[in-house]
């Protein structure tokens, strides 16, 4: 996009009705994505049709080499006219930017989008050999030029930003070159690396200041240990074992529970797992990652307090393994349920009259916790994740995923759509909420929900379609909130108004215990359908249908 045509509203303005009208031709069978480069910076973000109640998802590709900079930049606002408005990610400074944008088109009616974003230190400029050697002459210029390093050729430095991005180098289209990993890939090196790292992260897991441990030298000894792994997973399978006889997923993981970790180790740790998962070429690599049941620890009891960054790693890893999943791998993803009153417990209470499962699947879990997280980033990695753990067709993977997607994720769903209708909160019994109706986000969750049913799994099917939802059309159409009939007085039945204003008509009485869906919130009213006869009931006469106690939180 060049700044003349960007400075051109018009034209602008006419680009966007045009992609926002062609998605909207076929929604929710197409999909937008605006990719642009050239802004000095990497970050994500999206643009929303006002008028429409669309959104399509933005990427900024940032740079590889030299400064990184968003300064002028509005990362929010609007387009004049006001019908178009963006929102960007405030970008990581100094830190090149790696979109991972994976688009699956096999497991819904409509395209799945997810975009992560990965970053990491800018890499230093190269000292001329000059320097290096001592041999410098200030008074001769041309001197000076004929003694620095030559440029690094194309396919180097390709190589260098694929390993430190954490993605196998592209194969040489020459076999005169030998191929070269990077640092440390010998045996030795790699080993004494690792021990190294092991021994540090302990030190600062204790909290054992007092060995001086130099953070950012530990930080970029993970990220050059990560990108030998990664070469030597595609190049000499026979190294990656030194990952496994060093412990350090173990290390890993303990690193990242302990409070005594600077942020910026355990944000390193958690890009260097996620890459290590997405670029896992052996089966034995993978099912040593996922076994031991060190991971599913790790997403029943995360780090608490994520900031925004940290959340944004957790989730890349999180996406990363659900897509690597199959029904053998998934098995590997399971744990046993615990006692409700356990603490840490990803579990939940069930109803009264159902049996636990007697496994679980802890990564599914916190995804399906993370279905209305805050960041939409993060929401939509977390459905999209949810969406393909649940394809899995695999018995025993999918009993573990039952309990959950039936008990906890179907009124968890219910109970977000209640917030985007009708800015209301139905968590502790019917309350209003300070949050505002959100047309479009209430259509991209009934776009989720849509996709939920499209798997046709009977038990979360029907728990579903008892929350209010129903596949209408090809699209999913939504009720209201399953609710509970109580008299607030404790009278034997509720009063059906005819209108929702006090004093009103009473058109009928329904016996206490009764459940009703909650169509509209107005007030202090509630409008439900009874038999045929529209009223409204007393807002403090229903509460929320018995559901799932979620032990934890996110």
């Amino acid at each position: 996009m060049i700044l003349s045509w960007r400075d051109s509203r018009q034209e602008q303005s006419s680009l966007l009705q045009k992609l926002f009208q062609w998605k909207l031709s076929q929604y929710p069978c197409r999909e937008v994505i605006v990719i642009n480069g050239g802004a000095g910076f990497s970050t994500t973000g999206d643009l929303r049709d006002s008028r429409l109640g669309l959104s399509i998802p933005v990427i900024f590709a940032g740079v590889v080499e030299g400064q990184t900079s968003c300064h002028g930049w509005q990362l929010t606002g609007e387009v004049p006219g006001g019908r178009f408005k963006y929102s960007y990610r405030q970008p990581s400074p100094n830190k090149w930017g790696l979109h991972f944008l994976d688009i699956d088109l096999g497991t819904s009616q409509r395209p799945a989008v997810d975009i992560s974003l990965v970053t990491g230190p800018l890499p230093q400029p190269h000292a001329p050999r000059s320097a290096q050697r001592g041999v410098v002459h200030d008074k001769d210029e041309s001197m000076q030029q004929a003694v620095q390093s030559p440029p690094v050729p194309t396919h180097a430095a390709s190589h260098a930003m694929f390993c430190s991005a954490g993605c196998a180098p592209p194969k040489r289209s020459s076999l005169r070159e030998p191929l070269r990993g990077p640092a440390g890939c010998s045996e030795t090196a790699l080993s004494d690396s690792l021990q190294s790292i092991r021994l540090r992260l302990e030190a600062v897991a204790f909290g054992h200041r007092h060995k001086r441990i130099d953070v950012p030298a530990l930080v970029e000894e993970i990220r050059r240990a990560t990108a030998s792994l990664v070469w030597c997973e595609t190049n000499d399978d026979s190294l990656f074992s030194l990952f496994c006889e060093h412990a350090m997923l173990p290390g890993f993981v303990a690193a990242l529970r302990a409070e005594a970790v600077p942020v910026v180790v355990k944000l390193q740790i958690l890009q260097s797992l996620s890459i290590l998962v997405q670029n896992a070429q052996r089966d034995t690599s993978l099912i040593y990652l996922l076994s031991q049941g060190m991971l599913n620890d790790f997403f029943d009891d995360p780090p608490d307090s994520m900031d925004e960054e940290s959340m944004a790693y957790f989730v890349t890893l999180l996406k990363g393994i659900a897509l690597r999943l199959d029904g053998e791998l998934g098995l590997l993803c399971l744990a046993t349920c615990r006692s409700t009153e356990s603490k840490g417990s990803g579990g939940y209470v069930a109803d009264s009259g159902r049996r636990e499962a007697a496994l679980r699947m802890p990564i599914f879990d916190r995804a399906v916790q993370l279905i209305d997280h805050a960041d939409q980033m993060v929401q939509t990695s977390a459905r999209n994740a949810t969406l393909r753990m649940l394809s899995i067709d695999a018995p025993a993977v999918r009993a573990a995923m039952e309990g959950t997607a039936a008990g906890i994720l179907a009124p968890e769903l219910a109970d977000v759509a209640s917030r985007l209708r009708d800015g209301v909160s139905f968590r502790d019994g019917l309350k209003l909420d300070d949050a505002k109706a959100q047309p479009a986000a209430l259509t991209s969750l009934l776009d989720f929900v849509g996709d939920l049913l499209f798997l046709g799994i009977p038990p979360l099917t029907a728990a579903i379609e008892r929350e209010g939802f129903s596949a209408v059309g090809g699209r999913a159409a939504w009720q209201g909130p399953l609710m509970l009939l109580h008299q607030a007085e404790n009278h034997p039945a509720v009063r059906v108004f005819e209108t929702p204003v006090e004093g009103a008509t009473v058109i009928a009485e329904i016996a206490n215990g009764s459940l009703l869906h909650a169509l509209a919130v107005s007030g202090n009213f509630v409008s439900i359908c009874w038999k045929g006869i529209d009223g409204w009931i007393g807002r403090k006469n229903a509460r929320r249908a018995t559901r799932p106690i979620l032990l934890t939180k996110l």
